[in-house]
């Protein structure tokens, strides 16, 4: 596998958590962009676990480092390694963000999105999680089968992939359907893309073209 087909800046991996923070917000379906993607200033965003004040509802991101089925994980956030346990009623949304019936589908490796608070015993206890889906921005610099190759790194098309709207899109973060040109080679797009750990693949979910 080509390297750059799994590497994109540790700046796109925060702006893009700030998105999907914004969305899980203000957004009925979990990781549905709400909010316009935006630029952030790295240093006034550095990885640290949430304050833990007790029964406060919070949101926060990391990878998936191990899985206890069938409502247990543990999830890295930098230096920090955090216990989390999913409530009967907790909703999953898992990659292109299908709803999923449980942790079934999720794997190590899996950047995710959770909700929930934590308890009187230090647990987190959450009430939903989800893919965490990247912004990459740019001209489609070459194109072979389904992959496109652009200035922030390889993304990957699929039968799942969604075209809408590149200006609504980029402007608003969510944009009308739309049929995406049978081919993007030289093309500006932005997409929103998850990373498939089984694969190392970043997929894309939406292009706006």
């Amino acid at each position: 596998m080509n390297r750059n087909d799994s590497q994109l800046t540790r700046r796109h991996l925060l702006q893009s958590m700030m998105v999907a923070l914004a969305a899980l917000a203000v957004s009925p379906l979990p990781g549905i962009l709400a909010a316009p993607p935006r630029e952030i200033n790295e240093e006034e965003t550095e990885e640290e676990t949430p304050e833990r004040t007790e029964g406060t509802a919070i949101h926060m991101g990391g990878f998936i480092e191990q899985l206890e089925m069938p409502n247990t994980l543990y999830l890295r956030m930098g230096e920090e390694r955090v216990m989390v346990r999913f409530l009967a009623e907790a909703s999953f949304w898992h990659g292109a963000l299908e709803k999923v019936a449980d942790l079934t589908p999720f794997l190590p490796g899996d950047e995710v999105m959770l909700a929930g608070r934590w308890n009187n015993e230090g647990l987190f206890e959450a009430t939903s999680l989800n893919s965490l889906c990247r912004i990459i921005r740019g001209q489609v610099l070459s194109e072979r089968g389904n992959r496109l190759e652009t200035p922030e790194g390889v993304v990957y098309r699929s039968a799942k992939t969604v075209g809408v709207d590149r200006a609504e899109f980029a402007r608003l973060g969510q944009g009308a359907r739309k049929a995406l040109p049978e081919k993007l080679s030289g093309i500006e797009i932005v997409v929103e893309a998850w990373r498939d750990p089984a694969t190392n693949q970043f997929m894309a979910r939406q292009i706006g073209a």
